[in-house]
């Protein structure tokens, strides 16, 4: 097997925890868009506005915005730090082996490296 190719199970799988955080985050949205029309009659606003489809349409409407705003915004943060870690990851192999072949040359004093 060659080094430098990884086999499937190395691969990063950083798309099947972001399909999950968005699975996640929709149930909650719609969740929080069930829950709002209620509580919303007990604070006080009138049932004959609250309680219609279009009312609890819109809460579920919002409740599923917000959610996928939340996935771009978590996606864009913590998407980009996996992608930098996985680059560095991916760069320790060919660093260690260029440390350690035969006639490479020392490494600096006081970095604990071979």
């Amino acid at each position: 097997m060659d080094p430098d190719v990884e086999p499937p199970s190395a691969r990063p799988r950083d798309r099947t925890a972001f399909a999950l955080l968005a699975v996640g985050m929709a149930a909650l949205g719609l969740a929080v868009g069930a829950v709002f029309p209620p509580f919303a009659v007990l604070l006080g606003a009138p049932a004959a506005s609250v309680l219609t489809p279009t009312f609890w349409s819109a809460c579920f409407g919002a409740g599923l915005l917000l959610a996928g705003a939340n996935w771009l915004l978590a996606r864009a943060v913590v998407g980009r730090r996996l992608r930098v870690l996985s680059d560095r990851l991916t760069a320790v192999p060919a660093t260690w082996r260029a440390r350690t072949a035969p006639g490479a040359p020392a490494a600096p004093p006081g970095t604990g490296c071979p």
